[in-house]
């Protein structure tokens, strides 16, 4: 009941098992054949295992089965025995359920979580991307606002390229935000292409 794992029930499982009948051995095999765990022998020695017949017994169980090595004081089973493996085998596959669905739901919660982190620090950075732009913008419209009379023409020109400029860079970062939008809702295709990175990062410099 404690088991939160696949590996976890396999472990505590089948030494008890392997104890109930005295095996050498016991693998724990899923409907695909892959080896869920093991006791008494790595997995890898299936195979090996189950050419010698005369000390092997297969119990079936819902989705997979229980394959049982005989020791050498015990080459043989009653039938209370084969019973009582098949009903731990057949509750050792609920378990086995019941891991998997809460290793799911724990890597979804988790996953939940990344994405609710990373929304937060888009809208931070987001935030404080836009924050600069709008700011210088309104620093300059407010300057124009009450000294545009006493401006010469070349403090009138410098003013308008840096509202010009910020302008462009706020009306850069809305479309970008309107691209990721986009690109979250899978409305738009992809057609990656090749850029020169430097004069990226000398205009991001500049700005």
């Amino acid at each position: 009941v404690a088991a939160r794992t696949p590996n976890q029930v396999t472990s505590e499982v089948l030494p008890a098992m392997a104890e109930v009948v005295g095996a050498k051995a016991v693998f724990l095999v899923d409907e695909d054949g892959d080896v869920l765990g093991s006791h008494g022998a790595p997995p890898q020695a299936l195979a090996s295992v189950l050419e010698d017949e005369r000390s092997v017994f297969t119990i079936e169980m819902p989705e997979g089965r229980v394959v049982v090595q005989a020791g050498p004081y015990a080459p043989f089973f009653g039938w209370e025995e084969i019973e009582l493996l098949r009903s731990v085998g057949a509750m050792t596959g609920l378990a086995l359920d019941r891991s998997r669905l809460f290793v799911a739901e724990r890597e979804a919660r988790e996953a939940l979580e990344r994405a609710d982190e990373v929304k937060s620090n888009f809208i931070a950075l987001a935030a404080h991307e836009l924050r600069t732009p709008v700011t210088s913008v309104h620093g300059v419209v407010s300057t124009l606002d009450r000294l545009g009379n006493r401006l010469t023409e070349q403090d009138r020109a410098e003013l308008d390229d840096a509202l010009r400029s910020q302008a462009e860079r706020l009306r850069g970062l809305v479309d970008q935000l309107l691209d990721l939008s986009r690109l979250d809702a899978e409305s738009i295709e992809l057609h990656p292409v090749p850029i020169r990175v430097r004069e990226h990062v000398e205009e991001l410099v500049d700005a």
